[in-house]
């Protein structure tokens, strides 16, 4: 009996089919967090459907996982979105054409081997986080050397709070004194009224009464 390899029946099984992919080409590397194609070329002997699995047998264990199914063979490139978090980062990654969801091991076609970058987002969010504890710190070194508000004048010195009044007071012109002939008529005239007020104000004297 005849032995085969495995890369022999892969080999074999690659020949028995004509998909071949073109992109992503041999050490091209994908960005972790964004859109990718992929492209191919077809004859008409070849399935007119397909799945697209991203595989990586670097790993141990070997990961596989499916991008998209019932791809039209005809369309010649097709663009698959990340998934949630980013592709996932190394080297060696394959795009693998696939019979379908349910025959991932049914390979018609597999892509040169390329690289997918290692995420920012993490790094910008600790540098992120690292600007704003140094702004914080700041701040607090700038409240404990004594750049808090100023408090209001007049709780500071509260003995001052009548100052205003005082002042406004002491401007005011001294007043205009009367003729002196004036003062002695208003003098006359307010002795005039308290005789009067005391006559009608005192009790009235018995009548006499007179008998013949």
């Amino acid at each position: 009996m005849f032995r085969f390899s495995a890369a022999a029946l892969l080999a074999l099984a690659a020949s028995a089919v004509a998909y071949q992919v073109t992109k992503p080409e041999n050490g091209s590397t994908w960005d972790p967090n964004e859109a990718q194609i992929i492209a191919w070329n077809k004859v008409s002997t070849d399935p007119s459907t397909f799945a697209i699995t991203l595989v990586h047998q670097a790993s141990q264990p070997n990961t596989r996982t499916l991008l998209l199914d019932n791809v039209d063979g005809g369309s010649g490139s097709v663009t698959v979105n990340p998934p949630n978090g980013g592709w996932p980062s190394g080297t060696a990654y394959q795009i693998n054409f696939v019979q379908d969801s349910s025959h991932l091991d049914s390979l018609l076609a597999q892509s040169q081997q390329f690289d997918i970058k290692a995420s920012t987002g993490s790094s910008s969010s600790s540098s992120s986080s690292s600007a704003s504890s140094s702004s914080a710190s700041s701040a607090s070194r700038s409240v404990s050397s004594g750049s808090s508000p100023p408090l209001p004048f007049l709780t500071l010195h509260p003995e001052l709070a009548l100052e205003p009044l005082l002042l406004t007071t002491s401007t005011l012109p001294p007043p205009t004194p009367l003729p002196e002939t004036t003062t002695v008529l208003l003098v006359s005239v307010f002795r005039l009224a308290c005789s009067v007020s005391s006559r009608w104000l005192a009790p009235s004297s018995p009548k006499e009464t007179f008998h013949f």
